[in-house]
């Protein structure tokens, strides 16, 4: 896999604090606390959920790294908010997000992303843009103290 397959590690962290719990072949990294590099490592071993926190993931950073599908599909199963991308051109995408009801009427928009002067020119950083947007919505509708 590609690099550019994967959610950024800020967008990684975001999904750590909204509940992201699946399991992950990858993981992100730091050498130390203090390191600002940060590593993208996957286990030779079971996918499993690096996002549990204990003292040494949390003094290296360590948290589940998963791909752009599993953050849009875990935020459409778990948080009802299918975040999907729209080709308009070649290397032009829009990105959207709905939250999901059970019926149409309960079907509500949540964001539209497009920007005909400046398009996403790739669709994985439309997606990435999208996640992003999904999350900031659920962390404004956190409740305080959460």
């Amino acid at each position: 896999m590609n690099k550019e397959d994967f959610v950024s590690y800020e967008i990684a962290q975001a999904l750590k604090k909204a509940g992201f719990d699946w399991p992950c072949k990858y993981y992100y990294t730091k050498e130390s606390a203090k390191d600002k590099n940060v590593w993208l490592t996957f286990t030779l071993g079971a996918s499993e959920d690096f996002n549990r926190e204990n003292k040494i993931r949390r003094s290296l950073g360590i948290c589940s790294a998963p791909t752009l599908a599993q953050a849009q599909k875990w935020l459409r199963v778990q948080m009802g908010m299918d975040v999907y991308v729209i080709p308009r051109w070649q290397n032009a995408y829009e990105v959207v997000a709905r939250e999901l009801g059970k019926r149409p009427a309960d079907t509500r928009l949540l964001f539209n992303l497009w920007d005909y002067a400046k398009p996403y020119d790739t669709y994985e950083s439309a997606l990435s843009a999208g996640i992003t947007a999904a999350l900031e919505i659920l962390t404004d509708q956190a409740p305080a103290g959460a």
